[in-house]
């Protein structure tokens, strides 16, 4: 078992509906969480994490994360040269203050975005989102990751645009770095 420490962002597609009003700032994330080896050479892993983030004055928020990942260089991790890792993940993201703003199904009125900056109303977002990307790790100790994301509960939030449409609309794109204990 190690455990995976990651600090990440994550950026949302700015919209191009010309009536948006909120933009979503990037979402700096700290996880901790589990990972195992389901096979003996490391081949395949499954992670599991919780995350925290916080902006003053915009945002305070939570995840719950899973992933499964397959080595794409070889059928077992080197002892010469960096691995990389395709995955699968899906979250559950919470995230409470006014940035939450940016994930309603509606723009916000001006009278929204006063009472959120006053403290009258804390907006708060509830999604799912589902995770691709890859990583790179060197000996199970340090990684890259860059991953696109699609929530279908931001399909209908008009401040939130794509980044790509394959399949699926991705809305986010994140990066982290990352140290195994």
């Amino acid at each position: 078992v190690l455990l995976p420490v990651r600090l990440g962002i994550r950026t949302y597609a700015p919209s191009d509906d010309p009536q948006t009003t909120v933009a979503s700032i990037p979402f700096p994330w700290l996880q901790l969480g589990a990972e195992v080896a389901l096979t003996q050479a490391r081949a395949w892993t499954a992670s599991a994490s919780l995350g925290v983030t916080y902006l003053p004055e915009s945002h305070t928020g939570a995840l719950v994360q899973g992933r499964i990942s397959r080595l794409l260089t070889g059928s077992v991790t080197s002892l010469t040269r960096p691995d990389l890792y395709g995955f699968l993940g899906a979250s559950m993201i919470y995230v409470r203050g006014p940035g939450a703003m940016a994930f309603e199904p509606r723009v916000p009125t001006t009278k929204d975005l006063l009472d959120a900056a006053q403290g009258i109303n804390q907006p708060e977002a509830i999604f799912a989102s589902f995770q691709i990307g890859l990583e790179l790790r060197v000996k199970n100790r340090i990684g890259v990751t860059a991953f696109l994301e699609t929530s279908p509960a931001l399909n209908d939030a008009p401040s939130v645009g794509r980044y790509l449409d394959i399949i699926v609309p991705f809305q986010s794109f994140g990066a982290e770095v990352s140290v195994w204990f």
